[in-house]
Parts: C-alpha cells; sequence; structure tokens
C-alpha cells in the first residue's frame, strides 16, 4: 500500500475521531444543561449525527481489515 493512500486513510480516521469527540461533546452538553422536553428534538438530532458518524467509522475499519 502506497504512503499516500495510507496517510488519506489516517487522516479520515482522525477527522471521523475529531467530529465523533465533538459531537459527544456536544451530545453530553445537551443533555447535562437541558432537561426539557422541547429539546429533546435537538438531542436526538445530535444522537443520530452522532450514530451516523460511528456507523462510517465502522465502515472504515473494516475496509482497512480486508485490505491488509
Amino acid at each position: 500500500m502506497s504512503k499516500n493512500i495510507l496517510c488519506c486513510k489516517n487522516m479520515k480516521r482522525h477527522n471521523l475521531d475529531c467530529l465523533i469527540e465533538n459531537l459527544r461533546d456536544i451530545l453530553n452538553d445537551i443533555c447535562v444543561t437541558i432537561d426539557d422536553v422541547e429539546n429533546d428534538n435537538e438531542k436526538l438530532i445530535v444522537s443520530r449525527c452522532l450514530d451516523e458518524l460511528i456507523v462510517e467509522y465502522m465502515k472504515q475499519n473494516r475496509k482497512e481489515k480486508m485490505l491488509n
């Protein structure tokens, strides 16, 4: 595997890691600071985005394992 491809994969994984961590922080902040029904929709939106990122992260890991 070339260095460029490996670097690109590492960058993608790093970006996914950062996005996941940021969304976790946001979701935690929302859950801790806001405890009313009106903001449940915001919690749901952030939670869904986090789920999608985690799925993408897992797909990326699976692809890498299959290539190795």
